[in-house]
């Protein structure tokens, strides 16, 4: 009775009576392999075009909402430019729905407060008469991105195009900065005096500030920035304009148009005394000295200019 117990237990549960397992298992022909690895090299490739098309609409999608929160923002200013209010409380509560930072209407700025911003203005090269466009935003190579591309498009060719921003930095310790700018296509005025690359001795005091560029030539625009640093600190000075100033830049008219942002970038409210006293510029650290930039007066190569020395003080 045990004997035949053991023969059935082997019967039934020894290895090549397992369903589906054979003791040895017949070769898959060469074309059956052929298909599998076909098949999941194609698995493979569907799988990558999935997760790519699935990272183009994430990427496409994200685009899309900062084209809306940016068409909500301009129809905000625009509200408030034309005293509508109550259209502009309502697109404001939208775009508080959306997620997104609500633009503060030039028109609320104090008068006697600063804000981070430059007054910049759009023009046909070299420095001729300035257009209807202007920008608040200090640069930092996003003079032509694509949205301001697209507005100076529909009336100028980039290659006509220049741009002179204007603004305030106010030092409040005299010590050493450090100016970087781009070797060419961008130029920096401290106090009427044009800069290069390097440092500088600055007093306590205010100072105005031009930052100018083109696309005359060479795409010196779309990269232009220009800071201040300290140079033992690196900390930035801030460009500013008070709110009278930027108040009227935004209701200036050239040719018989009212000037238009080409962004919703709104000016930083900046906690800074405006009765700060003009700033002196003393010797400089870097070479040349003191030099001033006479542009052409006819349409030449923008490298085609003459540097004339001014005499120290």
């Amino acid at each position: 009775m045990f004997k035949l117990a053991v023969a059935i237990f082997f019967l039934c549960f020894s290895p090549t009576s397992l369903p589906g397992q054979q003791s040895e298992s017949p070769k898959q022909p060469s074309q059956v392999k052929v298909a599998i690895e076909k098949y999941e090299q194609r698995l493979s490739e569907l799988q990558k075009t999935l997760d790519d098309a699935i990272d183009s609409f994430e990427e496409e999608k994200l685009t899309a909402h900062k084209q809306l929160i940016a068409s909500y923002k301009a129809a905000v200013i625009k509200a408030h430019d034309q005293n509508n209010q109550q259209l502009a409380n309502l697109l404001m509560a939208e775009l508080g729905e959306l997620g997104a930072a609500i633009p503060r209407p030039v028109k609320s700025l104090a008068k006697t407060r600063y804000y981070e911003s430059v007054l910049g203005a759009y023009g046909l090269a070299i420095r001729g008469k300035r257009v209807e466009f202007i920008n608040l935003k200090p640069p930092a190579r996003d003079l032509l991105d694509d949205p301001i591309r697209e507005v100076l498009e529909t009336k100028y060719q980039i290659g006509s195009i220049d741009y002179i921003g204007t603004a305030s930095v106010f030092v409040q310790r005299s010590g050493v900065y450090t100016v970087e700018i781009l070797d060419s296509g961008t130029q920096l005025r401290i106090n009427g005096v044009l800069f290069h690359k390097g440092e500088l001795q600055l007093d306590a005091g205010r100072y105005d500030i031009e930052i100018y560029t083109n696309s005359w030539g060479q795409p010196y625009m779309q990269y232009c920035e220009a800071t201040i640093k300290n140079a033992i600190s690196g900390e930035p000075l801030v460009f500013l304009n008070s709110g009278r100033d930027i108040r009227r830049f935004t209701r200036d008219i050239q040719d018989d148009q009212r000037v238009r942002r080409v962004n919703t970038w709104s000016p930083i409210d900046v906690d800074v005394s405006g009765d700060a006293a003009r700033g002196k510029l003393r010797e400089l650290k870097q070479e040349p000295a003191l030099e001033r930039l006479t542009l052409p007066e006819s349409e030449t190569n923008i490298e085609d200019l003459t540097v004339e020395k001014v005499e120290k003080r």
